[in-house]
């Protein structure tokens, strides 16, 4: 008998994702872009395309998939921070003060000026803690292109090339057929369940291939992927030559046979391993592993962390000396001030500070990588123990035997977070 399971690890997948995202993310600010005008005065459709495009800027940092997280309040404009700080020339110093002030860590500004045929838009992002440049990207939007779902298409693009997310998606559909290995530049990346599947690539131009049994390749070439969206594709598969549903008859083990297909009144045993005992084996020891350096890496993030304790009021005093918080009581100056502006006025000034700091964020990372790879563990021990010594039983088949998989994993990907579904079949 052919028994199925289907197993939703969503969750699971997100536990080990959260071992990389567990630590809070980088936080940024999205300045308002400046509107320049050659007459001084901006038309009121240059101002709108200046908001709109900051907003779709901004939309991004929100949504949470890329390195960095919003920083609460930062909804500023660039004129009024920089009339605040004398920031005139914007210089890195300068800019890095609107964003300590801002409890950024990173700081999105720019400008925008209307030449021709175009808006010509020049943002930069700024690391605030190096009070340097991390990256510039300047740009020329048509006006054809400045407004609604084209306009936030180049917010995305912009954002994308700013902060490194160069990754794209290209979905493919094989209607009629349910399962198939996509194949990019000639390498397999990626499987087919149930008529859809996807991968994800950085972005540029690739040659897509589908295969699947009893089907004749399908390929496409020059397929763009374009960075933070989706290509679609569908391919048609047509039927091989040998894949009919009936054919010659042959004579088969315990029985007879068509040669085009079909094997009818089969006699033999039936593989019903998924994969076999040795994967989950495998995926059991592999958690086991992981978790050990998981926990291995929490210990020396929390031997670390606890380094904060060791300074006096004194050495704290003298830190914050000469900076904003000169004034502060040094008892009240603890463990919890790291990736504060006030622990980031003595970062540098007390070493067992910064050191404890950085083992803090080593001790969010140990804690997610044991917890993740500790869940797969426990799920492979489970399956490799329900296998049993039951992989192989002798059966009788009437009618044609239909090859699948023995298992898949089909990316379940959305706006605020991104998993897998997993099927096995035995």
């Amino acid at each position: 008998m052919t028994r199925a399971i289907r197993l939703t690890c969503v969750s699971m997948l997100l536990m080990l994702v959260g071992a990389g995202t567990a630590l809070a993310k980088p936080t940024i600010a999205v300045l308002g872009l400046e509107v320049i005008d050659k007459s001084g005065t901006p038309t009121p459709q240059d101002t709108q395309v200046a908001s709109e495009l900051t907003a779709g800027l901004r939309a991004r940092a929100k949504a949470g998939t890329g390195p960095y997280s919003i920083a609460a309040g930062s909804d500023k404009e660039l004129i009024d921070e920089k009339l605040l700080k004398s920031c005139d020339d914007e210089k890195p110093a300068c800019m890095s003060a609107i964003g300590t002030e801002l409890n950024a860590e990173f700081l999105m500004y720019g400008h925008i000026e209307k030449q021709g045929s175009a808006y010509n838009v020049t943002i930069v992002l700024l690391d605030v803690k190096r009070k340097a440049r991390d990256n510039s990207y300047p740009t020329a939007i048509p006006l054809a292109e400045s407004s609604g779902s084209a306009l936030q298409t180049w917010a995305k693009k912009i954002y994308a090339k700013l902060t490194g997310q160069n990754e794209c998606t290209i979905v493919v559909k094989t209607p009629g057929v349910d399962r198939a290995t996509i194949l990019v530049d000639g390498a397999e990346k990626g499987n087919i369940t149930n008529g859809v599947g996807q991968v994800t690539l950085t972005e540029s131009k690739y040659r897509i291939a589908v295969e699947a049994q009893d089907y004749h390749r399908w390929e496409k070439g020059d397929v763009t992927c374009t960075a933070s969206q989706a290509t679609n594709l569908s391919a048609d598969l047509q039927k091989s030559s040998g894949s009919g549903d009936t054919g010659g008859v042959g004579v088969g083990p315990g029985g007879t046979g068509g040669t085009g297909g079909t094997d009818l009144g089969h006699t033999g045993t039936v593989s019903h391993s998924g994969g076999g005992k040795g994967v989950w084996k495998a995926m059991a020891w592999g958690g086991l592993a992981g978790a050990a350096i998981g926990g291995g890496v929490w210990l020396f993030g929390y031997t670390q962390y606890t380094q904060q304790a060791k300074f006096s009021t004194s050495d704290v005093a003298g830190a914050l000396a000469g900076t904003a918080y000169s004034s502060m009581d040094p008892k009240t100056f603890t463990q919890d001030k790291c990736g504060s502006p006030e622990g980031d006025a003595v970062a540098g000034k007390l070493s067992a500070f910064d050191k404890g700091c950085k083992g803090k964020s080593w001790t969010t990372i140990g804690a997610g990588l044991t917890v993740g790879f500790a869940v797969v563990g426990a799920v492979g021990f489970v399956m490799a123990y329900a296998r049993g010594d039951h992989d192989e039983k002798p059966v009788t088949v009437s009618g044609r035997q239909k090859k699948h998989a023995p298992f898949a994993i089909v990316p379940v990907v959305s706006p605020d977070g991104g998993g897998a579904s997993f099927a096995m079949e035995w």
